[in-house]
């Protein structure tokens, strides 16, 4: 499975509020990160050295005030989705497109026929949704919607449902996972949400 996880491709870009951005991590940024996340009893969220890309949101430096990284494909972000890249069959919803790396995972695998993706930002669907309909042309389909409100087509259903929406990883996530999951209990065979373990 992790062969299909693979750091994205997609090259830097900016539209609106929105910017795909390499960056380099190197071993002293390593280790204090690693250091952050033992003392948080956050392991499993380390980084090791070398280069990724991310997409971040608003002005300034990544994570400075007024800016927010709202993925990357760093390895603790990619082992986040190994559980609904295995899943994976079929017809495939995920909500949340970020830089597509979910959605490409599940589109490397023969099993996949469909994915549609539901994002709610539209520079986002601008920068990141070319790079995937280049390479998978129908069997990927980017909706310019609200999962929270969005209804899927009558008689749809789903082998493997993948809520993405939330930028950070905090219990106030809780209420809308738990409403996802309840909406699609019985439109998807397996539903889940990013970091719901950890909370």
């Amino acid at each position: 499975m992790t062969d299909l996880l693979q750091k994205t491709e997609i090259s830097e870009s900016r539209c609106g509020n929105h910017r795909i951005e390499k960056f380099e991590v190197s071993k002293s940024d390593a280790d204090l990160h690693n250091l952050r996340c033992a003392i948080n009893r956050q392991a499993g969220r380390g980084i090791k050295v070398g280069q990724y890309t991310r997409l971040v949101r608003g002005e300034g430096p990544a994570n400075s005030f007024g800016s927010v990284v709202v993925m990357s494909d760093t390895p603790a972000e990619l082992d986040d989705h190994y559980e609904p890249v295995y899943e994976a069959g079929g017809n495939c919803l995920i909500a949340g497109l970020g830089l597509g790396v979910v959605a490409e995972a599940c589109l490397r695998k023969e099993t996949v026929e469909k994915v549609t993706i539901i994002e709610l930002e539209q520079e986002v669907i601008d920068l990141v949704g070319p790079y995937l309909k280049e390479k998978y042309g129908s069997r990927v389909e980017i909706i310019h919607d609200d999962i929270l409100t969005w209804k899927p087509p009558k008689g749809v259903k789903y082998q493997m449902a993948w809520f993405d929406i939330w930028d950070y990883i905090c219990e106030d996530n809780l209420p809308e996972m738990k409403l996802l999951t309840r909406k699609y209990g019985k439109r998807a065979a397996w539903k889940g949400c990013w970091a719901r373990d950890w909370l």
